[in-house]
């Protein structure tokens, strides 16, 4: 369905809340902001969470940013196994499919924060910026891949005609992608850190209220995002806004059916369940399938959603949920 100018999603089970806002004289999102849970008895469970922002000036930013996110989560679910190097391998995987279909004309940036039961990580590329929360306050996990970043922090290059803003590397420049890669380490306490993730739309570089607000939260997700987005907002930044932000990011759903794996999917304004078959265990062969045409799944008609995942993921059934399911 399409994004209203502005949304948000949360879920009380993992202290969750996302939302995007369209910005200050925007007519189109090139922002795509997800949280998904993946769970299965066979593969690794995780739960992601990721934004994607457009290029922009270059071409179909928007539609980079959707194909960003769903080429990583499809090369993510596909794998038996989860390592932190296999998130270095699907972010260059990623960049590949952009550069192929786009040929260096369309990009986005990329910041993913995934936790499984054994580790937690994140990776990132551009200039869309992952921080961790706590008590003590807040602390940018992410590098900006930008040319103020990579020269040193030297912004006195005006006289030159450079904007010290632009980018270094995005996903689909299709070589050269060096991703950041973050291991993120258990809190002192037994609380989960919390995570908050973010568009160029709503921080800024040294933003001492960006920090207050974010701080200041008391572990209420949804009323924080809407804080960031009203500061957003009343800066008049020309540009589409989305935040992420969680404090129960190590809370799994329970997985009950060997036979099946799920997806839950929030976006702003939406929730997706998407169930899969599960793959054959291992050294079990698969039964022989005749060759006959597939039927239409009826039931793939119901996404409307924020992307097709259906057309990228061989899902078996879709549903839009009113409640999180547990």
């Amino acid at each position: 369905m399409p994004l209203k100018k502005e949304a948000y999603t949360q879920s009380g089970y993992h202290e969750m809340a996302l939302g995007s806002t369209l910005g200050f004289g925007r007519d189109n999102n090139e922002d795509v902001v997800v949280f998904a849970s993946f769970s299965s008895s066979l593969k690794s469970s995780f739960n992601l969470a990721i934004i994607a922002d457009g290029i922009g000036g270059l071409e179909d930013g928007e539609s980079c940013a959707r194909a960003t996110v769903i080429e990583i989560i499809s090369y993510l679910i596909s794998l038996p196994h989860l390592t932190q190097n296999f998130l270095i391998e699907a972010v260059n995987y990623t960049n590949k499919k952009i550069f192929d279909k786009w040929g260096g004309k369309g990009g986005s940036t990329l910041s993913l924060v995934i936790f499984t039961k054994e580790w937690k990580a994140a990776i990132n590329v551009g200039d869309s910026r992952i921080y961790s929360l706590s008590f003590q306050g807040i602390q940018q996990l992410s590098s900006d891949d930008n040319l103020l970043e990579g020269l040193g922090g030297l912004t006195d290059i005006k006289p030159l005609g450079i904007n010290a803003n632009s980018l270094i590397q995005y996903i689909g420049m299709g070589y050269h992608v060096i991703p950041h890669l973050i291991t993120i380490q258990n809190s002192e306490d037994k609380d989960s850190p919390g995570i908050l993730i973010s568009t160029d739309g709503v921080h800024t570089k040294d933003d001492s209220i960006f920090k207050d607000i974010a701080i200041k939260s008391e572990k209420n997700p949804l009323s924080l995002i809407q804080r960031l987005m009203a500061l957003a907002k009343w800066r008049k930044i020309s540009d589409n806004g989305s935040v992420f932000v969680s404090f129960g990011m190590d809370r799994f759903l329970p997985h009950r059916n060997a036979n099946y794996e799920k997806i839950h999917i929030w976006v702003p304004g939406d929730k997706i369940l998407i169930t899969l078959p599960s793959p054959s265990p291992v050294n079990t062969p698969p039964k022989p399938q005749k060759n006959r045409k597939r039927k239409k799944n009826k039931e793939s008609k119901k996404d409307d959603s924020l992307f097709s995942l259906n057309k990228a993921i061989p899902s078996i059934r879709i549903e839009h949920i009113d409640e999180d399911k547990q």
